[in-house]
């Protein structure tokens, strides 16, 4: 297919599709980049509803889970959340989902559009985790080394300065950080 094609509804394509790459071994491929802030990019997707809470582009992964026949499966996604109903304000925040065996594509991961982070949970926190049922969430940090490398550190670093990275001398009793075992 050459010059310009548009389409409605499903497009099925049964061969490879290139866009400006001559060379290479994947289905799809999308060579020109464009930019937007600190994003660099090749796609572009766009949702063409009414701007609402909960709308945003997205992108769902499939695969096959059986052996012969049709067997194709959503297996998880990634997609964008408008984060108010207000027009004119376009705060996205980002979710991350996968699929467990006899179960259904569901939120793992969001990144709000402040940066917060959260695990099984919406954030309040720059990073929150939360897991329900029997088990509650480990952080796990190992480390394997035959030599005296820093492992295993939960540090809480006071800048003397408003320059990330820098670290400052405290006074003798100065509260950096705590770690709270609450029952």
């Amino acid at each position: 297919v050459t010059g310009t094609v548009t389409a409605s509804g499903a497009v099925t394509v049964g061969a490879n599709v290139e866009t400006g790459v001559t060379t290479e071994n994947t289905l799809t491929q999308w060579s020109a980049t464009a930019n937007e802030g600190d994003l660099d990019y090749s796609v572009s997707l766009h949702d063409i509803r009414a701007q609402a809470v909960g709308t945003g582009a997205g992108i769902r992964f499939s695969g096959r889970y059986v052996d012969s026949g049709s067997g194709n499966a959503g297996a998880g996604g990634i997609d964008t959340y408008k984060e108010t109903a207000v027009s004119g304000e376009y705060g996205f925040g980002m979710r991350f989902h996968t699929r467990p065996d006899g179960g259904s594509i569901t939120e793992r991961l969001r990144i709000d559009s402040a940066g917060l982070v959260g695990i099984g949970c919406t954030p309040s926190e720059a990073l929150q985790i939360r897991q329900s049922g029997a088990n509650s969430p480990t952080i796990l940090n190992e480390c394997y080394s035959t030599t005296t490398s820093r492992c295993g550190n939960l540090l809480f670093n006071k800048s003397g300065s408003n320059t990330a990275g820098t670290v400052a001398a405290t006074e003798d009793g100065e509260k950096l950080g705590s770690i709270a075992f609450n029952g």
